[in-house]
């Protein structure tokens, strides 16, 4: 009886990649998130802070750090990053070492309104509330009935 050893060799190497596959899938399963990095993104003055932030994450989300990453869902951690009126973009990811990384670009205030309603106008022409963390050094429009 004759033994053709191409079979074995190809049995043998379709149980070793199918193992490989499901080791590291089991590992990538048990893999959490190890902590939270925000960057604000062209060094500008925080009109919203890291704390702010990490605040918003938890009430919104629970607490993420130890959360299995395949539970994560980025866009809508994304999603609700940009719903503060202080923020224009965020772009959320996970990095090799576990971390769930945010890069934040705020808005940019070109004028503050002063009147009934207090607010900035960004350089969209879009309303910018005021901030409590810090005050931009811009001109001042008064659009009170009073003149």
């Amino acid at each position: 009886m004759h033994i053709n050893y191409n079979y074995i060799k190809l049995l043998a190497l379709i149980a070793v990649i199918t193992g490989l596959y499901a080791f590291s899938n089991q590992r990538s399963a048990d893999r959490s998130v190890k902590g939270i990095a925000i960057e604000f993104v062209e060094n500008q003055h925080l009109f919203i802070t890291e704390g702010a932030v990490n605040k918003l994450l938890i009430q919104k989300f629970g607490s993420l750090e130890n959360m299995p990453k395949e539970k994560l869902a980025l866009n809508t951690i994304e999603k609700a990053i940009e719903a503060n009126k202080m923020v224009k973009s965020a772009q959320v990811f996970l990095t090799v070492s576990g971390e769930l990384a945010s890069k934040i670009i705020q808005r940019t205030p070109i004028g503050r309104i002063e009147g009934d309603s207090k607010f900035y106008l960004d350089e969209d022409g879009k309303q910018m509330p005021l901030s409590n963390s810090y005050s931009a050094r811009v001109p001042i429009i008064d659009r009170s009935h009073n003149r």
